[in-house]
């Protein structure tokens, strides 16, 4: 009794908190409408005058 309730609740446990697989990365030099350009797009440039 006590291993069936141990079993169900391991597999309860299981389909709670498994894990989803990712979706797969698009294939290179394929264009992509929600892509940027890498960290180029994300942060600016650091200037001189940034630390003046």
């Amino acid at each position: 009794m006590r291993s069936q309730i141990r079993n169900h609740l391991k597999d309860q446990w299981n389909e709670l908190y498994e894990e989803e697989e990712p979706e797969p990365a698009p294939p290179v030099g394929q264009e992509n409408e929600d892509s940027n350009d890498g960290l180029r797009g994300v942060l600016h440039p650091i200037t001189l005058s940034h630390f003046a």
